[in-house]
């Protein structure tokens, strides 16, 4: 199955039906056949721009979980958790910084409303607006969660890592928006090898603490972000230029929409980790942490395509984002399925392997989360597929109905079953949003009323 006809908009049923004499001759079932045939199409289509995307994902996340078992096996459960919960904190503060504006730079840019000689005005308003903001949440966060956990000199540590973070999300939105696949997973891979770098020469040293991981991760993004903008140099984008008010509000109104789409698939994916941390203590949340990295494979191949699907289709007619989407949707299952039955066998004999004995707890947590994230990535597909069609707030039901459903869960079961009981309620929501996305899309089978 060479997945040709699917991804030029071709009804699935029609492609399926043209492959049944291939899958009788083959000797496998149907269903089997029709599996391995989406994988094979979901690989064949996604092509050289697709597998810097891809692959340099796949590699930023082993290299990820290196550092990860790294901080682990040297500094356990608790400063694994204060490594990670600091890392929480961050994320959340860039997310909710950014007001959406990096995807709608990536909108804008490719509905070439913003011409060439004014494309770097949008460089210059994020990178300006992240310092700002970045600096002053930076400072308020680490104040307020992290001065008395890891001292004071973690506060300027923090306070630097979320305005680079910030920026190094606008840049990386950026190149995606030019369609520079090589130069965003080179980006990407550069970070995150400078950290683990950083981390095992700490470690050599014996000076790997939870406030020298936090600085060598500030090192390798601020390194990275300055090949990022090597990058955008060569793609035309320029510094000098002064910032527009215009410009910024014409993002702003498209990122504020699509912020508040992606509020509640957010919150429903870090929500639980905010629970945890403050309900249960630092070294609850590093076993949850560990069993999150394991189960969090999974994106290394949902999110980047859906984000090269945002920045491939936007603007594009939604009756051919919707058809480009029901094909998608369908390879992605079946891979992120094969994915997730792999972490389901080999959580136990990993966890302990990689991280010890002392973090074996955490093994059904990975297995629940896997299955998590397997629907996640397949809503995330779906979520983008609304953005592609400039329609953010299509979805924005499907993720509230998620998210109270997610909220319900964790207030019924965390108490007293802790973190394995958030990770159920994660399931359940997901799940929820899914078949809402899925069938607002129509991607779902109606039944017809006969006539």
């Amino acid at each position: 199955m060479d997945g040709q006809d699917i991804s030029a908009g071709r009804p699935l049923e029609d492609a399926l039906a043209a492959e049944t004499p291939s899958i009788r001759a083959s000797g496998r079932s149907p269903l089997a056949e029709r599996i391995l045939g989406a994988i094979r199409s979901a690989i064949s289509t996604v092509g050289a721009k697709y597998i810097w995307v891809v692959g340099a994902t796949f590699v930023v996340s082993l290299l990820s979980m290196v550092g990860g078992i790294l901080v682990a096996r040297t500094l356990g459960p608790s400063g694994r958790g204060a490594v990670s919960g600091a890392v929480l904190v961050s994320q959340v503060a860039v997310w909710t910084l950014t007001l959406g504006m990096a995807r709608g730079n990536t909108f804008y840019l490719n509905h070439q409303v913003v011409g060439a000689d004014r494309k770097s005005v949008l460089l210059v308003n994020s990178l300006l607006y992240s310092l700002v903001t970045g600096l002053v949440a930076g400072a308020l966060i680490a104040h307020l969660y992290f001065a008395s956990l890891l001292g004071h000199v973690a506060i300027y540590v923090i306070t630097a890592l979320v305005t680079a973070m910030l920026a190094g999300d606008f840049i990386n939105n950026l190149l995606l928006a030019s369609h520079d696949y090589r130069a965003y997973g080179t980006k990407r891979f550069v970070e995150t090898l400078a950290y683990v770098t950083l981390l095992l020469l700490l470690a050599a040293f014996g000076r790997l603490t939870p406030t020298g991981s936090l600085a060598a991760l500030l090192a390798s993004c601020v390194g990275a972000n300055i090949v990022g903008g090597v990058f955008l140099s060569g793609r035309g984008f320029k510094f000098s230029y002064r910032p527009d008010r215009h410009a910024f509000s014409m993002v702003a109104s498209y990122g504020l929409r699509s912020q508040i789409s992606d509020a509640p698939r957010f919150l429903s994916q870090f929500l639980p980790q905010l629970v945890i941390l403050p309900l249960l203590g630092i070294g609850a949340y590093g076993l949850y942490s560990v069993a999150l990295s394991l189960a969090g494979l999974t994106q290394m191949l949902s999110g980047p395509i859906s984000s090269v699907f945002l920045s491939e289709w936007a603007g594009k007619p939604i009756d051919e984002v919707k058809r480009r989407a029901a094909a998608g949707a369908w390879r992605l299952l079946c891979i992120l399925a094969v994915i997730t039955a792999v972490q389901l066998i080999a959580a136990d004999p990993l966890i302990r392997a990689l991280y010890g004995r002392s973090f074996a707890t955490s093994v059904p947590i990975a297995r629940v989360l896997s299955v998590w994230f397997m629907i996640g990535g397949l809503n995330q597909f779906l979520q983008h597929t609304n953005l592609a069609a400039g329609t953010p707030l299509r979805a924005a039901f499907a993720s509230i109905v998620g998210l109270v459903v997610g909220l319900a869960g964790i207030a019924a079961l965390a108490r007293t079953y802790g973190a394995l009981g958030i990770a159920y309620a994660c399931v359940a929501a997901s799940a929820v949003e899914c078949a809402l996305l899925a069938s607002g899309l129509g991607l779902l089978p109606t039944k017809q009323r006969p006539v």
